[in-house]
């Protein structure tokens, strides 16, 4: 059940809240954080800032821009599948913030 919450933070912390970036600038930062914390204090995360700071850098590090504007996409029409990258930085940041990692 963690898992499927998760993965809706992660789509959650996707969607655009201010002009669309169009890189991994602050205006990106600022609308991942503020919808991956609101979509993770709804869903009773113990620590949202946590988890979506987690996931905000390891997706900077790993995932070009253009694939994360595309797995954006993909996650609207589909919230449900998570590609692989996604899972594993879901997953490294749930164990990092529940103190399990």
């Amino acid at each position: 059940m963690l898992g499927a919450v998760l993965t809706l933070l992660l789509l959650g912390g996707c969607t655009g809240r201010k002009p669309t970036p169009t890189d991994y600038g602050e205006t990106t930062r600022t609308n991942f954080l503020l919808g991956c914390n609101e979509e993770a204090d709804a869903a009773g995360v113990s620590k949202p800032d946590a988890y979506c700071k987690c996931s905000y850098t390891e997706i900077v590090k790993t995932i070009p821009y253009d694939e994360f504007k595309e797995i954006n996409s993909e996650l609207s029409d589909s919230p449900d599948t998570l590609p692989p990258k996604m899972l594993k930085i879901r997953d490294t940041c749930i164990d990092e913030t529940s103190g399990s990692g």
